[in-house]
């Protein structure tokens, strides 16, 4: 993909054109399942979480292209399937131990806001900030609450909750924008 950015420079206005290498792109004709099977589910975002690794989904582009709705079906979804995604997970990585994620995994969940340069913790509304920074080992450190869930009806309460939470801003084209990170 290419973005064209305007500029100037002494001499004039001018387009400066930068290559911009993305994953995968979606329209307006794909459904929030096929996007959780391309992004999430296929090319492994639950096993690289449920290994100990960081996952990240990223929504990006213009305002009233769909971000909002299809992060939110994303995370119902997710909520719905990774307690089976663990089950599985636990079977073949762990042959032999118990097959119900409890017994193999703790699961928390932290959600929180970005909007300009704050972020704000949407699980805990006595906060007075969220504190992010990168510690010795480059890795992110987030000072968000972490609550703990046991299933998936738990998990989508949470979502939920912290959904309620969200700050929204009007843009021209939305009543309600937000940042979210789940």
């Amino acid at each position: 993909m290419w973005v064209h950015v305007p500029s100037s420079k002494w001499s004039g206005p001018t387009i400066q054109h930068k290559p911009f290498e993305g994953d995968f792109a979606f329209g307006p004709e794909s459904t929030s399942e096929e996007v959780y099977e391309r992004l999430v589910a296929r090319p492994g975002v639950l096993d690289t979480v449920l290994g100990g690794g960081v996952g990240c989904v990223l929504a990006y582009g213009q305002t009233g292209s769909g971000k909002t709705y299809t992060i939110s079906s994303l995370e119902e979804i997710i909520s719905r399937d990774i307690f089976s995604a663990a089950e599985s997970y636990a079977s073949a990585h762990f042959p032999g131990s118990p097959t119900l994620p409890k017994d193999v995994f703790t699961m928390g969940i932290s959600m929180y806001e970005l909007l300009g340069n704050k972020a704000t913790d949407l699980l805990d509304q006595d906060s007075k900030g969220v504190d992010i920074a990168e510690d010795k080992f480059g890795g992110i450190q987030v000072s968000a609450k972490v609550v703990s869930v046991t299933n998936a009806s738990e998990l989508a309460n949470m979502v939920s909750t912290a959904a309620s939470h969200r700050r929204t801003s009007a843009t021209l084209k939305n009543e309600t924008s937000s940042r979210i990170v789940f």
